[in-house]
């Protein structure tokens, strides 16, 4: 594992929402480029992530292209609302704060069940209230 300088603790590079290297005018050399600088960090792991399969499926699986099969593909399934609740409950009870049923359900309806929305609107509830704080729709409006 590779150790930063200052930290030493483990580094990890992360490239999110990857697949958006597709919409670069040279995006076979730019591929080609970050491949041939990546295959020599065999100690440093890279995590290459995003929302668009079809086009990660692409980039990783088509023989032309520049990062045919070096990764291991993790498809991650769709997220179960009970245990997002249940997580976001859990999270608001750690700061001792309290939200109701009807509250989570605003929440989910306002943000139109997108877990990374809900996640930004629970972030901005979460700053705008206190401790000990109950939390209901008139923290949503």
């Amino acid at each position: 594992m590779l150790f930063s300088i200052h930290k030493k603790k483990p580094i990890v590079v992360i490239f999110d929402e990857f697949q958006d290297i597709l919409n670069l005018q040279d995006f076979k050399e730019v591929l080609a480029i970050l491949r041939s600088k990546i295959q020599f960090h065999s100690s440093l792991p890279y995590i290459f992530s995003g929302s668009v399969r079809n086009k990660m499926h692409d980039i990783f699986n088509n023989p032309e292209s520049p990062f045919f099969k070096p990764a291991i593909p993790v498809n991650v399934g769709i997220l179960n609302p009970r245990d997002f609740v249940i997580f976001l409950k859990n999270k608001f009870k750690f700061g001792k704060r309290t939200i109701t049923d009807d509250s989570i359900n605003k929440i989910f309806s306002i943000a139109d069940n997108i877990p990374g929305d809900i996640q930004q609107l629970c972030a901005a509830i979460w700053e705008t209230t206190s401790y000990k704080e109950k939390i209901s729709e008139k923290n949503m409006n």
